[in-house]
């Protein structure tokens, strides 16, 4: 029988789990308040929120906020945001030592049990933040199916270009950029304004549907809680969604929204206008372009595109930052769903690193959506 842990253990329901906890944390801007309650509240799920808490001897904490579920009979407990949500770690609180395993696991499975949970499922788990390591790292963790794209802010923006892209790639650019300004009234700039907000989400939800039909994609923002919740969120100064775009004549004609927290910008979505005229001249590596200088302006330290590695992403982030996933099993029934999540989240690992496999799959994706019967 393994040793009994030497933290202590809680599980806070939706009615005690105070977001004030994790507003002490640090967090990845996926874990910050704002950016959950937001996400939570536009899906309807605020009821189905939990909050691991373990606290060490010395009075440090570990917080987990994750969204329990039900599938095949069991309880399960995942992180918050599902895919829109590119990352995760804990919320730490003071100087939490090194723990292994043995130490951990009983905790876990303890806080588990109080909230009647069958599996802990930790999906896409950034190894450290800040410096800071990720104590669920020693839960046998195995590389997740995609990698992250990540760049390390200085205070010098035209040296960070400088390191980014070459003399070619900068002449490329600013040809494009001075093609684009030819329509008239260039420019770059934060969406902050309730108008300009809405404008720029129409803008993008549209671009997003044709890019998605033309792929032969279901439509990953088309969901209205998805909207509603972007929409919410980038209303809201404490939400924690920033929108930055580039301009024609005050239309926006590229955009990126990303979760702001702590001095990072975290990239969660990107578009830009698909007329032939104005997709020509590359809006959206423009508008990275001037993202950049406006990131460092506004003090933030680091910036990443999520998981993947689309050329923008490498091109403008090239700090790959692997992720990882851990499975706890609690219950009998929870040890067999987390196995065949490790399964299926290993086979998709593989598809994803597999350029022929992830043709294959795409194909066979457009097939599907073409054979399936439009709307009544």
């Amino acid at each position: 029988m393994a040793e009994p842990s030497l933290l202590r253990a809680e599980i806070l329901l939706p009615e005690a789990a105070s977001f004030a906890r994790l507003d002490g944390a640090l967090t990845t801007p996926f874990q910050a308040t704002g950016w959950l309650q937001h996400f939570l509240e536009a899906h309807r799920e605020t009821g189905r929120l939990r909050l691991l808490r373990l606290l060490t001897p010395g009075g440090a904490e570990i917080l987990l906020p994750l969204l329990v579920h039900r599938a095949r009979g069991a309880t399960l407990a995942v992180k918050i945001g599902g895919a829109h949500a590119s990352y995760f770690t804990p919320g730490l609180v003071g100087e939490v030592p090194a723990l292994n395993a043995a130490e951990l696991v009983p905790a876990l499975r303890q806080a588990a049990r109080a909230g009647a949970i069958d599996a802990l499922l930790f999906e896409d788990m950034l190894p450290a933040w800040r410096g800071r390591k990720n104590p669920l790292m020693t839960l046998d963790a195995r590389m997740a199916p995609n990698d992250a794209a990540f760049l390390t802010l200085g205070d010098d923006a035209e040296a960070l270009l400088g390191f980014l892209l070459d003399k070619d790639a900068r002449k490329k650019l600013r040809a494009k950029s001075a093609r684009l300004a030819e329509m008239g009234g260039l420019a770059a700039h934060w969406v902050e304004e309730p108008a300009a907000i809405e404008t720029a989400l129409a803008l993008f939800f549209y671009w997003k549907t044709q890019q998605f039909s033309a792929r032969g994609l279901a439509d990953a923002f088309g969901d209205e809680a998805v909207r509603r919740f972007i929409v919410r969120a980038a209303h809201d100064p404490a939400g924690g969604l920033k929108l930055f775009a580039l301009s024609l004549a005050g239309r926006p004609v590229a955009l990126i929204g990303g979760a702001m927290h702590d001095g990072h910008f975290a990239g969660m979505f990107t578009a830009y206008d698909p007329r032939p005229d104005i997709a020509k001249h590359s809006p959206g590596e423009v508008m990275l372009q001037a993202l950049l200088p406006a990131l460092v302006e506004a003090g933030c330290r680091g910036f990443d595109l999520g998981a993947g590695d689309a050329r923008y992403k490498t091109r403008f982030c090239p700090e790959k930052q692997t992720l990882f996933d851990a499975a706890l099993g609690v219950t009998f029934r929870g040890r067999f769903h987390a196995q065949l999540w490790r399964i299926a989240r290993r086979i998709k690992g593989r598809i994803k690193r597999n350029p022929r496999l992830m043709a294959l799959v795409e194909a066979w994706r457009r097939r599907r959506r073409k054979r399936a019967p439009g709307p009544a």
